[in-house]
This record gives structure tokens, C-alpha cells and sequence, in this order.
């Protein structure tokens, strides 16, 4: 195919709702793809009001059934037209590498020929980072199941072994055998029975770090920064941070290996803890970032290269700046809830560059006003 793309491509970003969906969204829109939302209809920020947002499906993608027939339709709104999957939550990944020898008939796809769900089973996932000469937290396998007790050491963190099967929140550290079994009741009672224990990393000079990335159709793959992490939540989002372009070439050539071992081809976002014993792989996500268009603002557009790559289009040279950005409604929770003082917040959020739900150039999903009182009179 030629280098260059001669009418837009449709962008279909598939989630539910949430501030990754709004980024993918304006990093698709900013690229000059036609973006198609697909989202149930009970999100909480009317995302689906950008001014990118060529059309509104809404429909929960749950099932391999209401995932492909609503693509076929859509392939049928737009019969000819270049089309690219952008998943937006897990599910939605597992989702389209499950079905991807029918789907990338119709669509650029990001997938693992159907490998996905066992790629996400993070002690897999270990094992391949090991094997790329990443350093790993000694993990183990339990199945909650059984009879015997678990054999950890303390401190520990014990999580669902598919990202598929729970969510950020759903991660426990636990300093001692009483933390461990409360956690463990509650797994049981969400119906989480496999799940993964992890040596925890403590260290001088400790911060969880994230590399994310492109993995393109010819092989190659394309990784440019380091995301900081500043402040977390305590579900495990990332709500305040900087993006900056010091991401040494010995991680960039480990992750290079780890990738090209999965076979995965997509955008990727890789968990890190750094300290002054080295760099810990934590896990990877096999789709975009929720952070990830403050990494599109900093110059790396991986919508856009993921697209332009599976058309042969060459990879054009990437600047990156710079960039600190605020996911800035969960935030603000923690100068209300006083574990930061307001000037040491309001400080933090004037030198934001990035917020990732407020954008001058596309405001509507954030003028809620008019929203609820249209859908209090409907």
C-alpha cells in the first residue's frame, strides 16, 4: 500500500466511558481519523459530546457476539473505509483477540492470534519478562480453592492473575497473615479464586514507573518515555505524573524483546517500580494507557502510528517534550481528603501541561450542566 492514506480513517474506540476512552478519542481526533465510539449509555461524563465523535454506538461490549456483529454493522455504515480497534478496557482486548481472525478481515486489529487471555495471566507474563532479562518480583500461582496455605513471605502483594478479572482496586499489599487472609475472604466473595503473590519491592528513592509503546504489524516496535508517577490512588490509577524522554536503551531493548516474545501486536503500557536495586517488571497491559493522551500530547501519538504503520506508512521522527499531567476529578480527592495540603495542590495543578478530562480545544464533555438537565426533562 502507498504512503499516504487518501481519505480518513475510522477510528472505533471501544470502552466504557472513562478518561482513557476520552484520551484515545482526542488522539484520534487530533491525528484526523473519524472517530466511532462504542460505550453503554450510563457513563458518568458525556464523553460521546467531543467534537470528534463522528457517531455514538451505545452498546455494552460484553460478549464476542455484541462485539462482532456491532463492528459488521459498522463495517457496513462504512464499507469503504480503513477501519482500526482501539479497546479501551481488557475485556474489550481479550474481546477482539478472541475473534481476530474475523475481525482483521474487516479492521486494523490489535491482537496476539488469540493468545491474549493467556498473555494476561501475569505469572505468564513474568515468565517471558524473565526470559527478556527483566528483572521480576519472585512470584507465585494460587488457586483459593484449595485447602493448603498459601506460602508467602511478607510484605506481599496478592492480585487476580487475569487484568481481565479484576480491576486496579482489586490489589492488596499484605504486611502480615491477618492483611492476607482478609484479603483473601474478599477475593472468595467476588468469586476470585486464581489469583498471583508477589514479593513486594521496597526501596531508597522507590517510584512505580510506566513505559508505553507501539507494537507495529512489521515488526517493529516503538517506545520514546518514561511516565513518573507522583501521586496514585488507592484503586492503583495514575492521577498526577510527568512524561519525559529518559527511558535508558537497555529497557527500551529488554521491552523490545518482551513484546516481540508475546507476539503482541498494539499499543502496550508496560508497570515498572524503580529503585536503587534496579527496575522491577510489574506487568503489562495490552492496550492503550489510561494516561495515554498526555502521551500524545508530548509528541508520541501511538493511535496514530499503530494506524499508519499497518499501512506501511513510515514511522515520521518523534520529539518528545516534557509533559506533566493530571487525571483531575479523582485527584482533587486528595486535597480533600487532606493528604495534600490546597497550595500544594493547586501549585501542582497550574504546572500541569496535560489534564486528561479538561481540554480547551474540545470542552463540550465537561459542560455537564446542559447534559443533566436535558436528560432530568427526557
Amino acid at each position: 500500500m502507498g504512503n499516504r492514506i487518501s481519505v480518513s480513517p475510522v477510528a472505533i474506540v471501544i470502552g466504557r466511558g472513562g478518561y482513557n476512552e476520552m484520551g484515545l478519542i482526542r488522539s484520534c481526533g487530533e491525528a484526523g481519523m473519524d472517530v466511532l465510539l462504542i460505550a453503554p449509555d450510563n457513563m458518568i461524563i458525556p464523553i460521546y459530546r467531543s467534537k470528534y465523535v463522528k457517531k455514538w454506538y451505545s452498546i455494552d461490549i460484553h460478549d464476542s457476539d455484541s462485539l462482532t456483529s456491532t463492528i459488521e454493522t459498522i463495517k457496513k455504515d462504512y464499507p469503504d473505509r480503513i477501519m482500526a480497534l482501539y479497546p479501551a478496557t481488557d475485556l474489550a482486548s481479550a474481546l477482539i483477540d478472541k475473534n481476530y481472525v474475523l475481525l482483521s478481515g474487516m479492521a486494523v486489529i490489535p491482537h496476539a492470534s488469540g493468545r491474549l487471555e493467556i498473555l494476561m495471566d501475569k505469572s505468564v507474563m513474568s515468565k517471558i519478562a524473565i526470559n527478556a532479562d527483566l528483572k521480576v518480583p519472585v512470584t507465585k500461582k494460587f488457586n483459593l480453592g484449595d485447602s493448603e496455605k498459601l506460602d508467602v513471605s511478607y510484605p506481599c502483594i496478592i492480585k487476580p492473575y487475569r487484568s481481565i478479572s479484576g480491576e486496579k482496586g482489586d490489589i492488596n499489599i499484605c504486611r502480615d497473615r491477618e492483611s492476607l487472609e482478609s484479603a483473601v475472604s474478599i477475593y472468595k466473595s467476588k468469586g476470585f479464586f486464581n489469583v498471583i503473590v508477589q514479593d513486594l519491592i521496597e526501596g531508597k528513592n522507590q517510584e512505580e514507573i510506566a513505559v508505553t509503546g507501539v507494537s507495529a504489524y512489521d515488526g517493529n516496535v516503538y517506545t520514546y518515555g518514561v511516565i513518573h508517577k507522583i501521586r496514585i490512588r488507592d484503586n492503583g490509577s495514575t492521577v498526577f505524573a510527568s512524561y519525559r524522554d529518559d527511558l535508558p536503551h537497555m529497557l527500551h531493548e529488554k521491552i523490545v524483546t518482551f513484546i516481540s516474545k508475546t507476539g503482541y501486536k498494539g499499543i502496550f503500557d508496560i508497570e515498572f517500580l524503580s529503585n536503587e536495586n534496579g527496575i522491577y517488571f510489574i506487568e503489562c497491559n495490552f492496550r492503550n494507557g489510561a494516561y495515554g493522551y498526555a502521551v500524545t500530547r508530548a509528541g508520541f501519538n501511538m493511535p496514530r502510528i499503530f494506524m499508519e504503520t499497518s499501512q506501511n506508512i513510515p514511522v515520521k521522527p518523534v520529539s518528545i517534550r516534557k509533559t506533566v499531567f493530571m487525571e483531575e476529578r479523582s485527584d482533587m480527592l486528595h486535597m480533600l481528603e487532606h493528604s495534600i495540603s490546597p497550595s500544594r495542590w493547586f501549585r501542582d495543578f497550574i504546572k500541569t501541561n496535560v489534564y486528561l478530562w479538561w481540554n480547551w480545544k474540545d470542552p463540550r464533555p465537561m459542560m455537564r450542566v446542559p447534559y443533566f438537565i436535558k436528560r432530568l426533562y427526557n
